[in-house]
């Protein structure tokens, strides 16, 4: 998370001084206090580094009895945390990659997902088990295993194709494994530890690919029309 907010002030920064759109440049910056701010929650603002204590009031609802705050509702959090994510790794970088929606026409193209991030984005969804009896979770599954298919049967090259089908097969096996082994667990949200870290991963990806995009001339940082291969 924190490599995320750096490489994102960073390109806020270029965006900036290159006189870029207002809007792309604030976003990145709202995008970076929010992966700030989820690497500060997953690290309890580093209490234990500091040897910090929670107040006595922060303990009482906490569940975890941890000095940040997405514990004072945990599931709740978690929930709109994953499907967020799910928007931003799978919908968004899908709907632009496939031309459903043109980012670009609102001189979004530079700061938008780009395609590849769907890959991980989609091997996330399939990480489930204490969650899977939640709709949500499950729609956003299949969602994403329908829209890996679709950019696979969209795409010209071969090896996108193969990655894409590949990424499709192994979501499904891993969620059969945990459904049906998910009770060998020493905790039942295990998984869900697996797949925090995949999400920052995705963040840490995206703020590379704005980064590098931010630093090219104005106009070659947009979407290209391949379904995977990005500028």
């Amino acid at each position: 998370w924190f490599v995320a907010c750096g490489l994102t002030l960073q390109a806020c920064r270029v965006l900036h001084r290159g006189n870029a759109p207002l809007l792309q440049w604030l976003l990145l910056g709202g995008l970076a206090g929010l992966f700030f701010l989820c690497g500060m929650e997953e690290v309890s603002w580093f209490q234990r580094v500091f040897q910090v204590e929670a107040p006595d009031a922060l303990a009482r609802v906490n569940m975890q009895g941890e000095l940040n705050l997405h514990n004072l509702a945990t599931h709740p959090t978690e929930n709109a945390f994953y499907n967020g994510m799910v928007v931003a790794l799978v919908l968004i970088p899908a709907l632009s990659a496939l031309r459903v929606v043109d980012l670009d026409r609102w001189r979004l193209g530079l700061v938008a997902p780009r395609a590849h991030l769907v890959v991980v984005g989609t091997v996330a969804t399939g990480w489930n088990f204490n969650k899977w009896n939640i709709p949500l979770f499950q729609l956003a599954l299949f969602v994403s295993l329908l829209i890996v298919l679709a950019m696979a049967s969209r795409t010209a090259d071969r090896f996108d194709k193969r990655l894409l089908h590949a990424t499709a097969a192994a979501t499904l096996l891993a969620q059969a494994i945990f459904l049906i082994f998910g009770d060998h667990f020493v905790r039942i949200w295990d998984v869900t530890e697996y797949r925090e870290l995949l999400l920052p991963l995705g963040a840490m990806m995206y703020a590379c690919n704005v980064f590098a995009a931010s630093r090219r001339p104005q106009g070659h940082g947009s979407i290209t029309p391949r379904v995977l291969k990005t500028n």
